[in-house]
This record gives C-alpha cells, structure tokens and sequence, in this order.
C-alpha cells in the first residue's frame, strides 16, 4: 500500500475511496456500484437494505483499486451502470451486474470462461433457495437491459440477459428487484424467522413505516394450487407486488419468503381497528389451498401455522385478537374472501 501510494503521489493522481452509503437495517448485502454519477441509485440501495459503496473509476485499474478496497469487508457485488457497465464487464469478476439499457454487444465481448454444461456454478447453497431461473448460471454476469431492447442484441451479450422496466433509483421498480434478487442469490445471509424452514428470498418487500411494531398475523389461502406455484409467483414475477412471510404447503412444509422485520405485500388495502396499511404491523401467512370452500385444509397446515404463531410470539406481541384472516381486514369490504373454511376458532384452542 506504502508503494502504491508513493507511486500515486510521485504521478500526481489522487486515489480517493469510494463513497459509502449506510445500508438500513436490515442489512440486505453489499454492492459495489460503478456509475458516471450513481448519487440516487445508491440511495436507493441503501433505502432497500443494501450497503453501497459508489465508485468514479473511469479505468480499469482504478475500478481495481476500488474493489480491493471495498472487499476488505466480505461479500460484494459488482454493478456497473449505464456508460460504465463496460467496464466492470472487463473487471473479470463472477457475478457481476451490468445495468445498460443500450448495450453495444461489442463492449461485452471475450471476457467470459466456456462453462461446462451440467457443472453447478452458483455459489448459493441449493437448500437454501430455488435458482434464480430454471436457465441461470449465477457465476456469470447479469445483464439487465431496458424492455424495448431487440431479441437480437440480448442474444449477442454473454450472460444472463434479461428485459426489465424502471430505474435502480426507483423502488421497488422491476430494474431494482432483479437487483434484489441477484444480490440474494450471490450473498445469502441470515434471516429473522422460523428456525429450519427453507428460505426463499422474495424481492417484493419494502421497509416497514412503523418499525419494529408488529402485532398482527394475517392468514390467506394462495388460490395456487402447488406449493412451487406459489414459490414462483412471489420470486420470478418482475411486474407484481405480492409476497408473504411464509408459505406452508397442505403436508405442512413450511416456506419462509420475507424476513420478518421488512414488509411482505400480502393485505393490499386494508384496515385493522382503526389502522390502514396492514402491511405495516403483521406477518403474512399463505396456506396452499384453492379458497373455493371445497379444498379442505389439513391437519398438518393447522398445525404448522400454531409452530409459526407460537415462534412469532417469542418476538413480537400477538395477542389472539390480532390472528385474522384476509377477508376481514381487506378494504373495501368483500374484496377478498380468503381463507374460505379456515376454522380460527380451532387454530386459537391450539395456540
């Protein structure tokens, strides 16, 4: 370093450290985001619980220095945007992002490794989660392109290539949870919830307004009829808004998709005592069931959802008053019937 940085006094270049953004709590991952300027969009990481770290490197070499710097704290994602996406193109490293929404693919060429077909390169323990998509390989780089972008370019760019709308300084735009889910995939990190149930990491969550202060659990039927169905709907769909904390199969499998502590997007409009935003205060709870009164709920779901309640207790305060099912906090009323024939009054002589 001593070296390095006589070297730079004695050329007159000033090597200045990247500029870091705090993530909020939850830390969700680390990124190191190389952009012409980037001042919103690592705002906007920050805000979604990803610790940025912003770089002006114009070269090759300076977007090094940078990157060695900012690995001295664990785990990092590459994402170079816009007119830098080239460049962290040619850094080299596994897994980086390139967000351009006017690729030239012959900015993207002869850098990737042939892979070899049927090897396994993700980093991201497969108990943990699903792959990204059935086609991904998490060792190379994602594209993100804009949606208007020809079929023929995204065939020439090496990589994950995929079409999404929005901004990264957007959130919660289609662009900002692909981000999202990519980070999630490349840095898997330790959730708040049910212990030993599988994690599958939703990107459709935000912060919560109120904090802490969770007190409510909303019980929903998913009207999915398989438990991957569901899994699917809450992790691939790039345009919708809809996610729960859990997910519980009619066996009684249990899926965790949201940490507890962020907002999962299961109540839509709604009210409970006075209080709009349900989100905002519970924990959502899908029950693979196809909510037409005829699909019966099993013993097993029952007894899944008292595990899941009897566990949230030892967090947070959820008196049985607050064990409610969709149907009666959805806004207007009768605009979701949800879960049609679940017996609440069994479910709390359980609890």
């Amino acid at each position: 370093m001593k070296k390095l940085l006589s070297l730079l006094f004695l050329t007159g270049a000033a090597w200045a450290e990247p500029q870091v953004f705090p993530a909020a709590e939850p830390v969700q991952g680390r990124v190191l985001l190389v952009a012409e300027d980037g001042q919103k969009e690592a705002a906007a990481l920050a805000g979604a619980g990803i610790e940025c770290l912003l770089s002006r490197a114009k070269t090759p070499e300076e977007l090094s220095q940078d990157w060695k710097w900012a690995q001295n704290e664990g785990d990092l994602t590459l994402i170079g945007l816009g007119a830098r996406a080239p460049l962290a193109w040619q850094s080299k490293v596994q897994g980086m992002i390139c967000l351009d929404a006017n690729p030239h693919p012959g900015h993207y060429t002869g850098i990737l490794k042939p892979t070899v077909e049927g090897v396994d390169h993700a980093k991201v323990d497969p108990e943990r989660g699903l792959p990204y998509e059935r086609s991904l390989n998490p060792a190379q780089p994602l594209f993100l392109v804009a949606p208007e972008t020809s079929d023929e370019i995204c065939q020439q760019l090496q990589g994950n290539v995929h079409k999404a709308a929005g901004s990264l300084a957007e959130a919660n735009s289609a662009v900002q949870k692909e981000v999202r889910r990519w980070i999630a995939i490349q840095q898997p990190l330790p959730v708040i919830g049910l212990p030993d149930s599988k994690f599958i990491p939703s990107p459709n969550w935000g912060v919560r307004s109120l904090g802490d202060k969770i007190d409510t659990v909303v019980v929903h039927s998913t009207v999915i009829n398989t438990l991957e169905g569901t899994e699917r709907a809450f992790w691939d769909d790039k345009e919708r808004r809809v996610s729960a904390h859990y997910v519980v199969d009619r066996d009684g499998t249990t899926v965790q998709m949201v940490d507890e502590r962020r907002t999962a997007w299961h109540a839509g409009v709604s009210e409970l005592e006075g209080r709009t935003g349900v989100n905002d205060f519970s924990v959502g709870i899908e029950l693979v069931n196809l909510n037409d009164g005829r699909d019966p709920y099993t013993e097993a779901q029952y007894q899944a959802v008292q595990r899941i309640i009897q566990d949230l207790r030892g967090r947070w305060e959820v008196p049985d008053s607050h064990i409610v099912s969709h149907a009666a906090i959805a806004r207007p009323v009768g605009r979701k019937s949800d879960p049609v024939g679940f017996d609440f009054a069994k479910l709390l002589k359980m609890l």
